[in-house]
């Protein structure tokens, strides 16, 4: 026994239930035979996983959610709700109420009905925004690191056991935006995809994986407080996945990079330092990314012949 929780009959409570990261984690979730409620602004029957108990909810509704809480009563709380992940230069007053008054409102929701544990999921750029002078370089990161701010204060003056992880770049099939399904497409299409120069590093992390990590930060013991990478510790250049996916596509169109320019200070290198979280979580991104991203394909064009 190495003192994991286990997921079955437990009540998780996941908000950002309908994305591209919450509706496999839902499935994940319910497969471990736990009881899942997912909460969104368009959740539904139709828009989570089977066997998920719908909660139709908007993280900036203070009211709704308190309601929402109450009614499931979670032990577990993962909260993914945020907004500008694919639009970081949202408008700023969009960003403070999503990503930080949502988070405040989850996080005294979920401590005021006795929540055992609610892990916090940010993003891999809050880690170079806190290291640089400069900050953040726009709404979106600064919004997640103020809501990890928030979240740091709120656990340290109430007791809830609590945890945070930061995101790097998942992909994966049934991603409808983002730097791999928009270069899938124009391959798929035999287009030209217009680019930025391509030479910043990041870290691919394929969903099963992300998944994989996401349930361990519910069930791992002795983690409060800590906030960990999920990453696979390797970094890729973006043009170099760009000419992956024509490549393994047999595509007759082609990418031009520089055809765009980079973003705002761009942050040239998105690594994630994963050791940790292997040895506290038990986990490590054990898909490849080739393996992924073949898998990804397939998934792509399987969606295309179907329609």
């Amino acid at each position: 026994m190495d003192g994991r929780v286990t997921l079955n009959q437990a009540r998780v409570l996941v908000t950002g239930a309908t994305g591209f990261i919450g509706r496999p984690v839902c499935r994940r979730l319910i497969e471990l035979g736990a009881a899942v409620y997912g909460l969104g602004r368009s959740a539904s029957a139709k828009t989570v996983p089977a066997g998920v108990m719908p909660l139709a909810a908007d993280v900036t509704d203070r009211a709704g959610i308190i309601a929402a809480l109450e009614q499931a009563r979670p032990t577990l709380v993962l909260h993914m709700a945020a907004a500008g992940v694919t639009e970081p230069f949202l408008p700023m007053e969009q960003a403070v109420e999503v990503n930080v008054s949502g988070t405040i409102n989850v996080l005294e929701a979920s401590y005021e009905v006795g929540v055992q544990r609610f892990v916090h999921v940010g993003t891999a750029y809050e880690r170079p925004a806190s290291e640089t002078e400069r900050g953040p370089n726009n709404p979106y990161v600064a919004s997640k690191m103020a809501a990890w701010l928030f979240w740091r204060a709120f656990i340290e003056k109430n007791v809830i056991d609590s945890l945070a992880v930061r995101l790097y770049h998942v992909y994966g099939p049934g991603q409808a935006r983002g730097l791999i399904p928009a270069a899938m497409q124009a391959a798929c299409r035999n287009e030209t995809f217009r680019m930025t120069p391509g030479e910043q590093l990041r870290d691919f992390v394929y969903i099963d994986d992300i998944v994989d990590g996401l349930v361990a930060t519910l069930t791992s013991p002795d983690v409060h407080g800590k906030t960990y990478d999920m990453g696979s510790g390797v970094g890729r250049q973006v043009k170099a996945v760009v000419q992956r996916i024509f490549d393994l596509m047999d595509s007759r169109g082609h990418y031009v990079p520089g055809a765009l320019d980079y973003r705002p200070h761009e942050d040239m290198k998105l690594i994630a330092e994963p050791a940790v979280a292997k040895t506290d979580l038990n986990w490590f991104a054990r898909v490849l990314f080739e393996d992924g991203l073949v898998t990804t394909i397939d998934a792509y064009r399987r969606q295309i012949r179907s329609l």
